[in-house]
């Protein structure tokens, strides 16, 4: 089995400083469109939020705020990667309102063939970090590299077993984030 952790708690500083978690596509916030997907899948047996807002209590999952605020993402990873029961987690941001089951389905396939510390999508040579599987086991680099004050979940690959699961264009539909008031208003 498998955790998800879903990455909340940003301050959106590029969507005007409003909590990107409750942005509505079709009359539903996000978090609850990316909720609905994940419980979806079988394998994902746990799911928990990191968020500095307690805006989000009422979905019934465990919400942590960050321990160490403003320092991104990694923020998130530092607080709630080692609270999960499973050796894995599927670590999501809130703001991917186009997530398909399908793209997660494929990250964890990957895990199935061989154990990874990191599995993280590459389209056309880019790489989506903060989607991705990541090992319970990697506690100890995100805290090291907190420590050196390095916040980019990329520096992660240091001294990790990283595998980029090369996928098909089709794929960049379901990672499209909504980090802009621009974004939101063409695409939601």
């Amino acid at each position: 089995m498998i955790s998800c952790i879903i990455l909340a708690g940003g301050k959106g500083s590029r969507m005007e400083y409003k909590n990107k978690a409750l942005l509505k596509k079709d009359g539903k916030f996000f978090i609850e469109i990316i909720l609905e997907n994940i419980k979806k899948i079988k394998q994902i047996d746990e799911i928990l939020i990191s968020s500095n807002s307690n805006e989000l209590d009422y979905l019934g999952v465990n919400v942590y705020s960050d321990e160490i605020k403003n320092i991104g993402p990694m923020g998130g990873f530092f607080t709630v990667l080692p609270k999960i029961k499973n050796e894995f987690a599927i670590i999501l941001p809130c703001d991917l309102p186009f997530l398909s089951e399908r793209l997660i389905e494929e990250l964890i396939n990957e895990l199935k063939i061989e154990n990874w510390d990191i599995i993280v999508p590459k389209i056309n040579g880019r790489i989506d970090y903060l989607v991705g599987i990541y090992s319970k086991n990697i506690f100890n680099s995100v805290k090291k590299l907190v420590e050196q004050k390095k916040y980019k979940i990329a520096f992660l690959e240091e001294g990790n077993k990283v595998k980029h699961i090369e996928l098909t264009e089709e794929y960049l539909k379901y990672l499209r984030n909504i980090n802009t008031i621009d974004n939101f208003k063409e695409f939601c």
